[in-house]
């Protein structure tokens, strides 16, 4: 705990032996025991002429947050200045770390100012060598402009002068021969050209009629073969129209004669079938004559009681049962025939309806 004193601007200053006074008053009316003041550590003494209802008791923590508030703004500045200057550290700390990277804006633009700079020294270095070209053309020139100037003056001597008015004029001369032979050879090959041009398109014509005269034989020879062909075409299809008429022809007559053979075959099974029918009749007809007979003449052998009589009705019997087997057999035998036939039939007019599907 910080005991601190305010002090009171309109309290006047207590004498010293007044407040010597009230501290005896004080410490005789107290019941604790006198202390010695000069026993007390002089951090926890109070100041002198202090006056303790003035007093204002704070703790450490209150001071602290005093204090605090009061370098507030400086700590905060101070803070400033510190984020200020870390920034600023981070800043050349990472300019000298990226200082050689190529794949960044600065990398990139430090790269275009070294190539610029390249560029322009380069530049530099033609533009002197341009110079220093211009300046050997330039005394080459001169050297040529004094030579010349010399040789001009050398021929302003009389002696040279007429010397060179020969020269000339020999120069001349030759230069007029060599044109009168230059326009001789010229005529000579203007000539030679104009036979050789009238060889070379005589040539060219003949071979031009002769691949005209060569197309139109080829033309001819297509169009001959394309009719041909054609004409063999039509025969062919013609044939093929005939062979195609002839053979259907040839199917209707065989349809023809499948169907007048099935309309015989199913006359022929209807004649078969009314004569069977007709044989089943009589045989029916001749059995019922025939059992009527037997119950006669049983009638009449039980009437007459005759053993010859009863032996010609056995006899009889036995005939009659003879004949019915025979009948029996012939019917069993023409039923037989009657479905071979059918089936054999039947078999002929499915083959004729799928040779029929398959045309």
């Amino acid at each position: 705990m910080v005991i601190k004193t305010l002090p009171d601007p309109l309290a006047k200053p207590i004498a010293n032996t007044q407040l010597l006074l009230q501290r005896q008053r004080r410490s005789h009316s107290a019941p604790y025991p006198a202390f010695n003041r000069t026993e007390i550590p002089q951090q926890h003494r109070l100041p002198d002429a202090a006056d303790l209802r003035r007093m204002c008791i704070i703790t450490k923590n209150d001071l602290n947050r005093i204090y605090e508030n009061l370098d507030h703004r400086q700590r905060s500045k101070d803070a400033i200045q510190q984020e200020i200057a870390r920034k600023k550290e981070i800043a050349e700390r990472s300019a000298q770390v990226t200082k050689h990277w190529t794949n960044t804006i600065a990398g990139a633009r430090e790269r275009k100012l070294e190539m610029r700079k390249i560029r322009e020294q380069e530049e530099e270095d033609r533009k002197k060598l341009l110079d220093i070209e211009e300046e050997k053309l330039a005394a080459e020139r001169r050297r040529e402009h004094i030579e010349k100037a010399k040789q001009l003056k050398y021929y302003e001597t009389d002696r040279v002068r007429t010397f060179h008015s020969a020269l000339l004029h020999t120069e001349v001369l030759k230069e007029r021969d060599l044109q009168i032979e230059m326009k001789k050879r010229i005529e000579q090959m203007r000539q030679t050209d104009d036979e050789q041009e009238r060889q070379r398109y005589q040539v060219a014509q003949n071979d031009y009629l002769r691949a005209e005269q060569e197309k139109a034989e080829k033309k001819a020879r297509d169009r001959s073969n394309l009719s041909q062909y054609h004409i063999a075409q039509m025969e062919r299809k013609r044939m093929q129209h005939m062979n195609e008429k002839q053979k259907d022809l040839q199917e209707g007559e065989e349809y023809r004669r499948l169907g007048e053979q099935y309309a015989h075959e199913q006359m022929e099974i209807e004649r078969f079938r009314k004569l069977t029918q007709h044989d089943v009749k009589n045989m029916y007809d001749q059995a019922l004559d025939d059992k009527f007979k037997v119950r006669q003449m049983e009638k009449q052998l039980d009437e007459e009681e005759d053993d010859e009589l009863r032996i010609y009705a056995d006899a009889k019997k036995h005939i009659a049962r003879l004949r019915r087997q025979k009948e029996f057999q012939a019917h069993q035998e023409k039923q037989d025939a009657r479905d071979y036939m059918t089936g054999y039939l039947g078999s002929l007019q499915k083959r004729a309806e799928a040779n029929l599907d398959t045309q």
